[in-house]
């Protein structure tokens, strides 16, 4: 009789999961970042749902919701867990990294062209992207200088047809020495 009643249970507990399981998976895949990591959620829910399957009492709630607050702790434990392992970075990506980091010489070359372009500008150019680069709005710069907001627009979209294209230089010059030769 003991045997009859773990049928019982065995096939009621497989009743239940393929009656829930469109809404837990559903559930999972919210809660995880990764499908597989949806999966595994699923599949530890079922386990810990059978686990504890004669715990559950059905007049208090039903499988799905009950499965559900398994499934919804699971992944609070999952990503609490996942909060304190340390990032980790596969060694090719951080040499990818590291051979993409100017050295010292890389870093000076590019501050004296950027001195250079300063300086290339006019006295006022110079102000208002100085300004800009400090965060100060149109309005504040006008008042500042004591010109319209117009006048700072327009001389912001000149700045910007005159210093984005020396900049792109400068940078695909880096860029480019930074390639591998073949």
């Amino acid at each position: 009789m003991n045997t009859n009643c773990k049928n019982r249970s065995e096939e009621q507990f497989e009743r239940d999961m393929r009656a829930s399981r469109r809404y837990l998976t559903v559930m999972a895949y919210r809660i995880a970042r990764t499908p597989e990591d949806a999966e595994d959620l699923i599949a530890e829910t079922y386990a810990r749902a059978w686990q504890y399957y004669h715990q559950q009492d059905s007049s208090r709630a039903t499988f799905t919701r009950w499965a559900s607050r398994i499934l919804l702790n699971l992944g609070r434990d999952a990503h609490r867990s996942s909060r304190r392992q340390p990032a980790t970075q596969p060694l090719q990506d951080a040499e990818l990294h590291a051979a993409s980091v100017p050295g010292p010489a890389e870093v000076v070359e590019r501050r004296m062209e950027v001195q250079d372009l300063l300086h290339s500008l006019s006295p006022k150019q110079r102000e208002i992207l100085l300004r800009l680069a400090n965060g100060q709005t149109y309005e504040e710069i006008g008042r500042s200088m004591g010109i319209v907001v117009g006048t700072v627009k327009s001389r912001v979209f000149h700045l910007r047809n005159v210093v984005a294209p020396r900049l792109m230089a400068c940078r695909t010059a880096t860029a480019s020495d930074l390639q591998p030769t073949a």
